[in-house]
């Protein structure tokens, strides 16, 4: 009977002494995809120098088309911080960065193939500004003095691994963006005096200033020329000015948003009824019957806008402070306003067509194809028109 006992006791500590090795085992960290920081600067002789490059890992996961019809496309799940859509060999692509890592795709839009074009890793990305070609870009992240911002090119090694190549702004850059061929990098700094509006050549690595403003909190549009904005709030009056001091537009709760094609100016204003959409042509304004919202439109020819249009009033007298600090979400319809005849066209309505609530933000065209991102996950969509 003892033998028995003995035996029985060897036997459960051998099986616990096995699954604590299994348990062991499982709970190591898995290095097999980790690569080790190559030392490599990432700053900026000016201001940062001595700055870490972020490291190069490989990405999890693959974007997929989840949701297509005949003219509305998932392009992505993943989160996006940011997407531009260019033109190769007359072949539509869209190059996006994903929203945490900054890992960076191009999409074949007609082949629907992906490619991964960079490898750096960065620190909880969450905004991401590429230039019109799609070959720059500048990379808000979190870094070691809090959140820092990078811009540099996409390049391929010698060893044909394709990375993010660049350098440290300051720290407190703001609002950035590049000149039509990509060729300019815009920014803005704040100052003791307010905010001071900067441009590099990227060719010379000359920098000067543009502009300085009493202002601490703006936003700026770079194309095709300057326009500097002041923070949005439905409480406070705002205006759009050039960079000579001309005052363009003016309002309570203002947002302005600059046509690529010439002078005219979308323009968001607050009134006792609700927000109000007019474009600005010089000195002309034109009221606009459809709810335009600047961060839900973009111009598709010089005279129609293409929006995601909410398909229910907005009922809250705060707006656009709740939708653009996220407490508020909207269900679009995405429509094609004709500016000539203040006429509004339905081009397609997710919800019916894909099952889909889209809230629209980071509107961009190009041709008749127009990209986006739902703000309700951050996944990137296109759409024909």
């Amino acid at each position: 009977m003892k033998k028995y006992l003995i035996i029985g006791i060897a036997l459960i500590l051998l099986i616990a002494l096995g699954a604590s090795a299994f348990f062991y085992m499982r709970s190591l960290p898995n290095t097999e995809n980790v690569t080790e920081n190559a030392g490599v600067l990432f700053g900026e002789d000016a201001n940062r120098d001595g700055g870490a490059l972020p490291n190069d890992e490989a990405a999890g996961g693959q974007g997929a088309d989840q949701v297509t019809n005949s003219l509305l496309r998932q392009v992505t799940t993943r989160p996006v911080a940011g997407a531009v859509l260019f033109m190769r060999d007359d072949t539509a692509y869209a190059r996006y960065a994903e929203r945490g890592t900054g890992y960076m795709y191009e999409v074949n839009l007609g082949a629907r193939s992906e490619e991964r074009i960079s490898n750096t890793t960065f620190r909880q990305v969450d905004t991401v500004v590429f230039s019109a070609q799609g070959t720059r870009a500048t990379v808000s992240y979190s870094g070691d003095s809090g959140k820092e911002v990078a811009f540099g090119t996409i390049e391929k090694g010698d060893d044909g691994v394709s990375k993010f190549v660049g350098s440290i702004l300051p720290i407190g850059t703001g609002n950035t963006g590049f000149n039509a061929t990509g060729d300019t990098l815009f920014y803005t700094l704040q100052s003791d005096s307010g905010t001071e509006g900067y441009q590099r050549d990227l060719k010379t690595n000359i920098t000067k200033t543009l502009f300085t403003m009493p202002l601490r909190s703006l936003t700026a549009n770079w194309n095709p020329s300057p326009l500097i904005v002041t923070a949005p709030s439905y409480a406070l009056f705002g205006a759009a000015y050039r960079t000579n001091g001309e005052r363009v537009a003016h309002g309570r709760g203002l947002l302005a948003k600059m046509s690529p094609f010439g002078t005219s100016t979308l323009v968001n204003t607050m009134t006792q009824s609700g927000m109000e959409s007019a474009i600005i042509d010089g000195v002309t304004s034109q009221a606009i019957g459809t709810l335009a919202f600047g961060p839900k439109c973009d111009f598709a020819t010089p005279e129609s806008l293409i929006c995601g249009v909410p398909q229910d009033s907005i009922e809250t007298n705060q707006f656009p402070d709740e939708w653009l600090m996220g407490t508020l979400t909207t269900n679009d319809t995405l429509m094609l306003v004709d500016l000539v005849a203040n006429t509004a066209d339905e081009i397609v309505n997710p919800a019916s067509a894909v099952g889909h609530t889209i809230d629209v933000t980071n509107m961009s065209t190009l041709g008749d194809t127009a990209l986006f991102i739902n703000r309700l996950d951050s996944s990137l969509w296109t759409v024909s028109f």
